[in-house]
């Protein structure tokens, strides 16, 4: 980056000043900074950080922004602040009440991914260990390069008529079902008893007709669920579903890996190879009847990546 010679001499003596971040900045960069995705524009992320909040602003505020984006391995978002800082050392006047002079400039708030996971495990049939599952994705995404692109909802015990409700509150990128298939390839829900309840394949296809038309990936992480993902496909770029019964280790350990792989920035197709691959890892001898398939009637998987870098 090309810093004039004054600005890098100025971070020099301000960095022997100011040793620790203040609680404010810490709490700054968690409301303001992380939820528009600020920290990915570079210097562009400190303009509009200062168009938004800087009415005002003094020199230590903004060198502790600085600060905190260099201690985040923002460098380039701390450029932009120690350009402001410097200006406000050499000019008073934009230190008073004045509006932070800053160049006006359209960007698009970049919005988070919304995975909606839905489980449902009935009194009446085996024990799942759904709250594994949600916690090794939760745990995945807090990892990954680009956590802060993901936001995860969790509804448990999920009804039929439960859907339409969570849909329309969540408006979801990605949704994850765990739970029960049949044999006769339907979806086990829950009735208002917590007894099992039947969701037959075209009723789901008529439901992601209707609601999934802003969806871009449905994963149902259940046995038997190929056809249902079949029918959702004709609605829904990517559909992932179980051609036979799965066991519930394996269907963790393909959750915790394709969902790694699409918060390090991968398209599905390569987040759902990494998934069936981690699964080949821990049990080599798998036979494929039994593995996840990938159901894409509409576009190419390979072209699909959730993250806009």
């Amino acid at each position: 980056m090309d810093i004039p010679k004054e600005v890098r001499e100025y971070r020099r003596r301000k960095q022997a000043e100011f040793k620790k971040v203040t609680t404010q900045v810490e709490g700054h960069w968690i409301t303001r900074i992380l939820p528009k995705a600020l920290h990915e524009l570079g210097e562009e992320g400190a303009t509009l950080y200062l168009r938004r909040f800087g009415i005002g602003i003094k020199e230590p505020k903004v060198i502790n922004l600085a600060m905190k984006a260099e201690r985040e391995n923002c460098q380039e978002l701390a450029w932009g602040f120690w350009k402001k800082a410097y200006e406000l050392s050499t000019n008073p006047t934009t230190n008073g009440s004045q509006r932070t002079r800053i160049r006006k400039t359209q960007v698009k708030v970049v919005q988070p991914i919304k995975i909606l996971f839905l489980s449902a495990n009935p009194d009446d049939t085996a024990r799942l260990r759904v709250d594994r599952e949600i916690r090794n994705i939760k745990e995945t995404l807090r990892q990954a390069e680009y956590r802060d692109r993901f936001d995860i909802q969790q509804e448990w015990a999920v009804r039929p008529k439960d859907l339409q409700k969570y849909f329309l509150q969540h408006k979801p990128d990605v949704v994850h079902f765990s739970g029960h298939g049949t044999s006769n390839r339907e979806l086990v829900l829950e009735d208002d008893d917590g007894r099992r309840r039947i969701l037959p394949p075209e009723v789901l296809g008529t439901f992601f007709r209707l609601h999934g038309s802003d969806v871009r990936c449905v994963v149902l992480n259940a046995c038997y669920s190929l056809k249902q993902a079949s029918i959702i496909a004709d609605n829904v770029d990517c559909v992932i579903g179980m051609t036979q019964s799965i066991l519930d280790a394996s269907a963790i350990s393909f959750s915790t890996a394709f969902y790694q792989a699409l918060a390090y920035g991968k398209d599905i197709k390569h987040a759902f190879d990494a998934g069936r691959l981690e699964i080949e890892l821990e049990n080599p001898f798998m036979e494929e009847q039994f593995k996840p398939r990938l159901v894409a009637n509409r576009v190419d998987p390979a072209t699909i990546v959730l993250i806009s870098r």
